[in-house]
């Protein structure tokens, strides 16, 4: 995940490997082609003409080619539009590994208070 709240280039950069665009394309299913990933990995620090915020299938596409969730691919997306990183805050289900969302909604929200008094404890 981003948790360095790295750009979009920055991720699609960590996550590409050896990869070719063509590779990344057939990993995303098909909901982005070669040529929109080469654009979306020359987006630059303050560009929003070339984001696809509004394209649901894009961002799940790109989020499935990485191996990242569709929160990461927005969060970088946000931090190329120029937002601060303290201003990207995910949700702190979103934070947790892959799976959870599985999970029957009492234990999530267990988790969530442990995690939540854990951190008041390391506070006092």
């Amino acid at each position: 995940m981003a948790s360095d709240r790295e750009d979009l280039a920055a991720l699609i950069e960590r996550y590409k490997g050896g990869r070719s665009y063509q590779k990344m394309a057939d990993d995303s299913g098909g909901r982005v082609s070669p040529q929109r990933l080469w654009q979306l990995a020359k987006a630059t620090k303050g560009s929003t003409d070339t984001l696809p915020l509004q394209n649901r299938d894009i961002v799940e596409g790109l989020a499935a080619s990485l191996g990242v969730r569709p929160w990461t691919v927005i969060e970088a997306m946000a931090v190329t539009m120029g937002w601060e990183p303290a201003q990207v805050e995910a949700p702190l289900l979103v934070r947790m590994p892959a799976g959870v969302e599985n999970l029957p909604h009492d234990f999530v929200e267990g988790l969530i208070a442990t995690i939540r008094a854990s951190l008041a404890m390391v506070d006092n």
